[in-house]
């Protein structure tokens, strides 16, 4: 892999890194995301620049995640409580 090349990962993780907090397009990002990794995945691993970067975007995925998943349990809450299994 060229400087050039591994300059152009690093680009479209920068990319990743910042619209993944945006919240805008949530599952199109992690459809091209998960592509993007099966196929560049070895060439990331390679560089230790490209790995720091790939970092990044696993921290802001994961925060993107840890805020739905905060969501969903507010809905299941509230769905056990107006079911009437708040008690159970």
């Amino acid at each position: 892999m060229t400087d050039a090349d591994a300059d152009e990962l690093a680009d479209v993780l920068d990319f990743f890194a910042a619209e993944i907090p945006s919240g805008r397009n949530f599952e199109l990002l992690h459809a091209l995301l998960a592509h993007f990794l099966r196929v560049h995945g070895t060439a990331l691993a390679e560089r230790e620049r490209l790995r720091i970067r790939a970092e990044r975007v696993r921290t802001a995925a994961r925060k993107a995640w840890s805020g739905l998943d905060q969501l969903m349990q507010e809905v299941r809450c509230a769905l056990g409580f107006f079911g009437g299994q708040h008690g159970q």
